[in-house]
């Protein structure tokens, strides 16, 4: 059999479309997977672990954000200190359900409820401050290779009402107004603590 050089570029043509096609189902397979049910049982507690680890790496992700690129802004320092508490918070949520046996997570626990809404309270707030926050370091690169803060807080605020959905219970804040009267933690007096990467 003769092989011509149309028949040679037809096959090319048609193999570099089957990978193309090939490469987006993996995508789309892949972006499904990693995502989180959209149909659950409120109150049910199925995915309390899981969606707590989500909630502690997207607030380490939005510190270290905050950190790098965004230390230009109004009142820096202060919504630094409070995202930088909202992360150790996260953190501690997120040991409590992992440490606490399955069969226990079921019982109400009123720690966790305060935890949940102490959380939801700071995070509004926080989200509040950031509103019209801009990348100050090398803001069109970065927003082209990143994204921006304000998806990342939304991605966030998901996480945590999912969360508190899951375990039973609804957030006090639906459409939050700025906190009046609340006192920040302190700023540091040093450098600021960066969060700790990979975690």
């Amino acid at each position: 059999m003769k092989i011509t050089f149309t028949t040679m570029l037809a096959v090319a043509i048609s193999l570099v479309t089957i990978d193309s096609a090939f490469a987006q189902n993996r995508f789309e397979v892949r972006r499904v997977t990693t995502s989180f049910p959209t149909v659950y049982t409120y109150g049910a507690r199925n995915h309390l672990d899981e969606l707590a680890i989500t909630l502690q790496r997207q607030a380490n992700d939005i510190t270290w954000d905050m950190y790098r690129n965004y230390q230009g802004n109004f009142e820096f320092t202060e919504t630094y200190t409070e995202m930088y508490e909202l992360l150790q918070s996260a953190k501690h949520l997120h040991d409590v359900i992992h440490n606490t046996p399955r069969h226990l997570c079921r019982n109400d626990n009123s720690h966790i409820v305060s935890d949940l809404h102490e959380m939801d309270a700071l995070f509004h707030h926080i989200e509040d401050d950031i509103v019209n926050w801009v990348p100050t370091r090398h803001p069109h690169h970065y927003f082209h290779a990143h994204g921006n803060l304000q998806s990342r807080i939304e991605e966030m605020e998901e996480t945590l009402h999912h969360l508190m959905e899951d375990y039973g219970i609804q957030s006090n804040i639906s459409n939050p107004p700025p906190v009046s009267g609340a006192t920040p933690p302190p700023a540091p007096t040093t450098s600021f603590a960066p969060p700790t990467l990979g975690q």
